[in-house]
């Protein structure tokens, strides 16, 4: 189970942070950090839940 979290939650920060770098960029709209962010909080405890 550790290994679902630290693997989860690297996962996750890798996700926000390539969002946030490639946001301005016109391909992707404004709201993609915000979107992302809920949805991968809500995805955590499922996965720990899950393993």
């Amino acid at each position: 189970m550790t290994r679902v979290a630290v693997a989860s939650g690297t996962t996750g920060f890798v996700m926000l942070q390539a969002a946030d770098v490639l946001q301005p960029t016109p391909r992707l709209p404004s709201w993609t950090v915000r979107l992302s962010t809920p949805l991968l909080l809500l995805g955590f405890p499922l996965a720990i839940g899950l393993s």
